[in-house]
């Protein structure tokens, strides 16, 4: 399967990375999560699938003027945020980057030949973040930088917006026994596609997301 690549170039402060990056995948996984599932079976037999409700929370940026929205799920903005914030700490604390990656995957969980072999995680969709980073050391330029910011980031939004409403793949919604191959149903009150984050600053990250993102990783940042 190849896996739909969106490549997002960012340039700003080191400050706003981890507003950028918040703002952006809870943007995508907004688009990306559905309810919870209820399977319900009638006297023939037949299943069919009652989809809860996605709840939002409007959420202000703390280094960019701006307000974006995402699933008023706390689990799912603790998945997030485990990634997202050692990622810009990290760019933070080694001043010597220039520019850095974090990426999004959805992906979904095939059959390894016999059941007893396990799963390949194949990806189908890959949002990459490509930061150009400033290191500002003025107040006057910071303020600049965070009013300068707004527009880009929701023009960059509104990307995402539009590139979900494009007649793509995305998995066909399973049978009761199959959902966790598609979705990530950990989640107590959301029901989002089964995706992983990427840091391109581990040591390991080819040994933590699939071959493809790792590639895709690389490959970006050497344009």
């Amino acid at each position: 399967m190849n896996a739909r690549r969106h490549v997002i170039d960012i340039k700003c402060d080191v400050r706003q990375v981890e507003d950028c990056a918040s703002c952006l995948f809870h943007t995508i996984l907004f688009h990306r999560t559905l309810g919870k599932f209820t399977f319900r079976e009638d006297k023939a037999g037949h299943q069919t699938i009652v989809i809860g409700t996605v709840g939002f929370d409007d959420v202000d940026c703390a280094s960019v003027d701006l307000s974006y929205v995402r699933c008023s799920s706390p689990d799912l903005k603790q998945a997030v945020s485990r990634e997202v914030i050692p990622f810009a700490r990290s760019l933070q604390q080694d001043t010597s980057n220039s520019s850095a990656a974090i990426s999004l995957e959805f992906y979904e969980k095939r059959p390894r030949g016999l059941s007893v072999m396990g799963h390949d995680k194949l990806p189908w969709e890959i949002w990459l973040l490509k930061f150009s980073l400033a290191q500002i050391d003025t107040e006057s330029d910071r303020q600049r930088y965070r009013h300068e910011l707004a527009p880009v980031l929701s023009d960059k939004m509104l990307m995402v917006v539009d590139a979900m409403n494009r007649y793509e793949y995305v998995p066909k919604n399973p049978h009761k026994d199959q959902l966790g191959l598609v979705f990530d149903v950990s989640f107590p009150d959301v029901q989002p596609y089964l995706f992983r984050i990427g840091r391109n600053f581990e040591p390991n990250t080819a040994q933590s997301v699939s071959k493809s993102m790792g590639k895709f990783l690389r490959d970006a940042l050497e344009q």
